[in-house]
Formats: structure tokens, C-alpha cells, sequence
């Protein structure tokens, strides 16, 4: 594996646990050691975004290093809790900008596998599609909950954990919908 990809899915992995590297960071005092480090692999982040010309992730990955940036100047750690709020902002805002061209974000990620897709299939891709808007804005607003309330262990708990519970529910939901629902219909 090359140092780039290494590379990437160090700054995946930690990313992924952001909530709970800031969590510790916080608790054990050490955030302004921590937020460099993420700082950089936000910057990493950001072009590999413009490399792929993902912009709507790219602004948000810089918006994350604007914000480690603030609560390293400010030294309040409130201005990092953000970032989870940001993501979900930005994977709204990409999933909700695909409802507008022709084929949806997940009716993309669909024809990777089934470049053949049916056209009775596109509205329920659609449909998920928008379900998954939904589910951005509601764990967005959750996660804006638990800045608000002040609890950094129900936002650590919500965002470290529970969220991405939630993401795996979406996606096994899904596949059990389309495979006890759909499938059987479509050999009737």
C-alpha cells in the first residue's frame, strides 16, 4: 500500500473516531495537542476533496480546520464539537444536490454494481435517496442537541457512538427492505 493510501485510511480511521479522540483529548486536558493533528489530516482530507472534485465534502473539510483553528486560538473546546454537525450539513448537502441531477446519489452508488438498473427502479432510488436526506437532518439536529445541552459525554455517547448505529441501521434496513420486499415482487 502506498504512503497515500496509508495515509488516507489513517485519516479515515480517525476521523471516523473523532468524537471520541476529542472526547479524551478533552477530559485529559490534551486537546491543543490533538488539534494539530487533526488539523492536518482535515488539510488531508480537503485535497484529496478538491483531487476528486468533491467540493460540497471539501468546504466541509475545511470548515473543520477553520474550526480546530478557532478553538486553538480561543482555547474554548466547544468550537471543535461542531465538526459532527458540519458532516452531517455536508452529507446532506450532497445527497440533497444529487436529488437534483438525473440520477441520484444512491442510484450512483447503485449502478456501480448493476450498471443495467431498470427504470422502474429510479423512484425508489430516488426515494432512498431522500430518506437518507431525512436521516442527515435529523442526526444533524441531534448532534446539535447535545452541543447545546452541554454534555460532553451525551455528545461524545451520541456521536461517537450512536450515530454511527444509526448509519448502520439505514444501510442494513435498506438492504433488508429491497431483498424481503422488492425482490419478491419484482418475480411475481
Amino acid at each position: 500500500m502506498s504512503f497515500v493510501k496509508s495515509l488516507g485510511v489513517i485519516a479515515t480511521l480517525m476521523m471516523v473516531a473523532y468524537p471520541l479522540l476529542v472526547y479524551g483529548a478533552i477530559q485529559t486536558g490534551q486537546l491543543s495537542a490533538l488539534l494539530p493533528v487533526l488539523a492536518l489530516l482535515l488539510i488531508f482530507r480537503a485535497l484529496r476533496c478538491a483531487q476528486q472534485r468533491q467540493y460540497l465534502m471539501l468546504c466541509v473539510a475545511l470548515a473543520g480546520v477553520g474550526l480546530l483553528g478557532v478553538a486553538q486560538q480561543l482555547d474554548q473546546h466547544q468550537w471543535v464539537l461542531w465538526y459532527p454537525v458540519m458532516m452531517n450539513v455536508g452529507m446532506l448537502s450532497v445527497f440533497g444536490y444529487s436529488l437534483q441531477q438525473s440520477q441520484p446519489l444512491i442510484e450512483r452508488f447503485a449502478r456501480l454494481r448493476q450498471p443495467d438498473i431498470p427504470e422502474s427502479a429510479r423512484p425508489y432510488l430516488r426515494r432512498v435517496t431522500q430518506t437518507w436526506c431525512l436521516f442527515f437532518m435529523l442526526n444533524g439536529g441531534i448532534a446539535t442537541i447535545t452541543i447545546l445541552l452541554g454534555n460532553l459525554d451525551w455528545w461524545a455517547l451520541y456521536n461517537g457512538l450512536l450515530a454511527y448505529i444509526g448509519i448502520a441501521l439505514m444501510i442494513v434496513g435498506e438492504w433488508l427492505y429491497r431483498y424481503f420486499f422488492i425482490q419478491p415482487h419484482r418475480q411475481a
